[in-house]
């Protein structure tokens, strides 16, 4: 099920900064997160406490008088107000980082200030919690990343590697100035840079980016899940029936598992609901499974209308690999191209495997929705945000004279309302506004253009009060196609992780070389 769809580069243009150019007046917090990547959290170093994204960074040394801080003189390359120590009297301090699960690995880099042409006297030192001070000294900050070039000066965030949480979820970095250099020690430090990595213990959204395009993942278990406008549906007695919950391998689940233990654990039928009739949807089933002992993973499946899990799937290791660790795997299995009924809905029949030696293992913890690649358009569905945050433009363009209809929802059933559109100017060209929409929402559209459908969804623009806003900004697209697409996929992996972010963005200039 690889579907990651291709962002249209041309005709983005929102409110929306990911990539950002060097004009950058002073740093901010979303400017350095966005330069280091998906998933990196800044954090300013100074007295007291400061938090940020559900982590909170700790410093209890005297930093007010021991490291002349605040500093503010070159307030156009840190986030905040720097430390700088100016002599060798600033003393090492820690620094504690809270709001890791326990055992959870995360990147740290420091960010610091040097001069591209001036290596000596732009350093600092660190050290783990268990050194007790910081005792390893970088001589060079320009070995970092490069996080803003000024006119002589440059931000840096120099990585200081992997860090394991402790058990009560923190990790603790010592921070120090660096060597004298004719008395001057120049250590000037911004704030920490973390990355945490995304398990143990997956998330929907975890899943959703390895397996790729508009994927959404449903847990399986008693009742119903519902996720991104669908709904899971399990009505047998799982709880009994299939050892439900069972949380011993929960580092390769999202939430707990259905392990079935014996023969006893009968077939059950999910229904997945929120599709358009006819609508056809590629299906998954996220299983355990060992790389070096298939024999024992396995389950079975079928159609709604096999009326039980007729098909033995006995290799689980045949599908995606979501997540590795220790001998033990976490697959998605496809299951194939399903159509959804005059209901729309679409349901499956799952159920254990074969008996090894009295040993079933079949432990599934939830399915996987994508949507198979659709025959594309001459161009688009595309958008195109009006200034309005009530209302959105598609626009696409078909191959030859036809009218065509727009249904959009605040699900995948598309149900909220419909529009005709015929063409307008000399190339096949359509337009619909959609109007009457709330701030701050996430729509699902849907265009029946050359006998097939072509979905796509859209957050509408903030309300009017909102304080804050995550977005992307984006230009120069006039050439190296292929670097072009690798910065979209690292646009749509940053989205999917964090819905946060608006899909669509703001074009800041180089469309094209020339008109021809």
């Amino acid at each position: 099920m690889e579907m990651r769809q291709k962002l249209s580069i041309v005709t983005l243009l929102v409110v929306l900064g990911l990539f950002v150019t060097q004009t950058q007046a002073a740093l901010t917090a979303d400017y350095v997160e966005a330069a280091m990547g998906s998933g990196s959290v800044f954090l300013d170093v100074g007295p007291g406490t400061y938090t940020r994204s559900g982590l909170t960074a700790t410093t209890t040394a005297n930093l007010a008088s021991d490291w002349n801080w605040p500093d503010t003189s070159d307030a156009d390359y840190f986030v905040a107000n720097c430390l700088d120590d100016k002599s060798d009297s600033a003393g090492d301090f820690l620094v504690t980082i809270s709001g890791f699960s326990a055992g959870q690995n995360v990147d740290l880099s420091v960010q610091v200030l040097g001069k591209d042409s001036d290596v000596p006297g732009y350093d600092f030192s660190w050290g783990t919690a268990a050194n007790g001070s910081a005792v390893n000294t970088v001589s060079d900050v320009t070995v970092g990343t490069e996080i803003y070039s000024g006119s002589v000066m440059s931000t840096f965030a120099v990585d200081l590697g992997t860090f394991t949480a402790d058990s009560s979820g923190n990790v603790a970095v010592w921070l120090g100035n660096g060597t004298n250099y004719n008395g001057d020690y120049r250590t000037e430090m911004d704030g920490i840079v973390a990355i945490p990595e995304l398990i143990p213990g997956l998330t929907a959204e975890y899943v959703e980016a390895a397996i790729g395009g508009d994927s959404v993942f449903l847990d399986l278990g008693p009742g119903t899940y519902t996720r991104s406008g669908l709904t899971a549906t399990t009505t047998a007695n799982l709880a009994s029936d299939w050892n439900w919950p069972d949380s011993s391998d929960i580092d390769y689940f999202v939430a707990k598992c259905l392990d079935d233990k014996s023969d006893s654990a009968g077939d059950f039928l999910v229904t997945i609901s929120g599709f358009a009739v006819g609508q056809e949807i590629d299906l998954g089933v996220q299983v355990l499974g060992k790389d070096s002992d298939t024999a024992g993973y396995d389950f079975s499946c079928g159609y709604a209308s096999d009326g039980a899990a007729i098909y033995t799937i006995s290799d689980v290791t045949t599908g995606t690999e979501i997540y590795y660790d220790d001998g033990m795997s976490t697959f998605v299995v496809n299951l194939g191209t399903f159509t959804a009924n005059s209901s729309g809905n679409v349901g499956v029949w799952l159920g254990n495997g074969i008996n090894y030696n009295g040993d079933y293992r079949t432990e599934i913890d939830g399915v996987v929705v994508g949507f198979p690649a659709e025959t594309p358009l001459e161009k688009g569905p595309y958008l195109i945000y009006p200034g309005v945050n009530t209302k959105m433009q598609v626009l696409w363009q078909v191959t030859n004279t036809q009218s065509c209809t727009i249904e959009w929802g605040s699900d995948r059933t598309c149900s909220l309302g419909s529009a005709g559109t015929t063409e307008y100017g000399t190339d096949h060209q359509h337009s619909y506004t959609i109007s009457g929409l709330t701030p701050g929402t996430k729509y699902y559209y849907r265009v029946s253009a050359d006998s097939n459908y072509h979905t796509g969804d859209f957050n509408t623009a903030p309300a009017d009060s909102a304080t804050d806003l995550k977005f992307f900004a984006y230009g120069d697209t006039r050439s190296e196609p292929d670097d072009q697409d690798t910065v979209i996929e690292q646009v749509i992996d940053t989205y999917t992780l964090d819905p946060e972010f608006q899909t669509l963005i703001l074009h800041v200039g180089d469309w094209t070389n020339d008109d021809s």
